[in-house]
C-alpha cells in the first residue's frame, strides 16, 4: 500500500483537525532491568475521524455503484511477534542480516517463539485505545544485540494463515473474519539505518493510520470468509530517536 503526500503531511504536522495517527513505540533501554541492552514494545493509540470520502460522497464526487472506503471500528489480527531486522532481502523478502526479537505472543513460548498460526487464538485488536492496547501487550522489556536495523516487521501468521484477521466496519456491523496469506508487515526503512550499541537507550515511533483501510472486495489484503467488504492493512513509518 503507497503512502500519500497528504498522509505523510499529517504525521509531519500533526495538528489537522479531524486526522489522527496511531503511534506504535518502541524503547530500547541501556544496562537495565535485565542486564544489558533491551527493546520495549508499546503502542499510543488515538482515535480515527474524519475520511476524505465521507466528503466525496457528500456532494456526490464518489461513483454510486461503489461503497466507500471505510475506517473499522474493530480491527483484529492474531498478532505473533515483532522484531527489528537488519535488512530484508528483495526477492525472497526473508530477513538479510541481524534479527533482534523484541515482542513474542504470551500464547507462544518465549523461544524460540511461535511455531505455528495456529498457537495463537486470540485477536489483537489495533483499533484500541492506547491503555487497552497496553494493557494487553504487557510490556515486554527483551534483550537486544547492538546492531544496525533498517526496519521493523510484525509478524500475522506462519505459513499463510487461514481465519486470522477479524474487523468490523461500523459498531452496529457484522464482525467479519477473513483469511490472509500476508503474513506480516514491513515497515518503511529507517533512513539512515538506526545504529544501536551498547548501552544506547533509542525509542523507535511507528506511525500508522486506519483511516478508509476498509474497502470492497476482491480489494485489500485479505480474502473475506463472508460478506463482500475487505481491510488492508496499514502503512508504518519508522521515526527513531536516541535519549
Amino acid at each position: 500500500m503507497k503512502t500519500s503526500l497528504l498522509y505523510k503531511t499529517f504525521i509531519a504536522l500533526g495538528l489537522i483537525a479531524g486526522v489522527t495517527t496511531t503511534t506504535l513505540m518502541i524503547s530500547s533501554c541501556g544496562k537495565g532491568v535485565l542486564g544489558g541492552t533491551t527493546a520495549q514494545l508499546s503502542f499510543n493509540d488515538a482515535t480515527i475521524t474524519a475520511s476524505m470520502f465521507d466528503l466525496l460522497k457528500t456532494f456526490k464526487l464518489f461513483p454510486e455503484a461503489l461503497a466507500a472506503p471505510a475506517t473499522p471500528v474493530y480491527f483484529g489480527i492474531k498478532f505473533l511477534a515483532a522484531y527489528l531486522a537488519e535488512d530484508v532481502d528483495p526477492i525472497t523478502q526473508n530477513n538479510a542480516g541481524q534479527v533482534a526479537k523484541i515482542y513474542v505472543n504470551p500464547e507462544c513460548p518465549d523461544n524460540p517463539g511461535c511455531s505455528s498460526s495456529e498457537a495463537v487464538t486470540t485477536f489483537f485488536d489495533f483499533a484500541r485505545t492506547s491503555t487497552e492496547v497496553n494493557a494487553e501487550l504487557n510490556g515486554q522489556k527483551r534483550i537486544i544485540k547492538p546492531g544496525t536495523y533498517k526496519y521493523v516487521r510484525l509478524d500475522f501468521c506462519i505459513g499463510g494463515g487461514t481465519r486470522n484477521v477479524a474487523f468490523r466496519e461500523t459498531a452496529g456491523s457484522e464482525l467479519v473474519y477473513a483469511n490472509s496469506n500476508n503474513c506480516g508487515r514491513t515497515s518503511q526503512p529507517m533512513t539512515p539505518p538506526l545504529a544501536i550499541t551498547e548501552g544506547d537507550q533509542v525509542i523507535i515511533n511507528l506511525n500508522y493510520t486506519l483511516t478508509d483501510l476498509v474497502v470492497d472486495s476482491p480489494g485489500g489484503d485479505v480474502s473475506p470468509i463472508s460478506g463482500t467488504r475487505s481491510v488492508s492493512f496499514p502503512d508504518f513509518i519508522p521515526t527513531a530517536k536516541k535519549l
